[in-house]
């Protein structure tokens, strides 16, 4: 995710600002989720909230997908 946020984000003066905020999100949200990993990992899962955080990033980085794929920002299909 991290990546497929920084992707949208090398090219932000030619994209449009739904775009960039979804490439934001995106950014934040793989962050968050590769927080969370390092932070389970460092407690050796015994804390349940990095847990929760993984979880709630993946979701969240899920429905900013999905919005912006219905409302046609994030493109889906290649040249015509």
């Amino acid at each position: 995710m991290v990546l497929g946020g920084y992707q949208i984000l090398r090219e932000w003066p030619s994209e449009s600002a739904a775009l960039i905020a979804t490439g934001v999100l995106i950014l934040l949200c793989g962050a968050l989720m590769m927080g969370s990993l390092v932070w389970v990992l460092a407690t050796l899962g015994r804390n349940r909230m990095p847990l929760w955080l993984g979880g709630l990033s993946s979701l969240l980085c899920g429905a900013v997908v999905l919005i912006s794929l219905l409302s046609h920002v994030l493109p889906c299909s290649g040249p015509d």
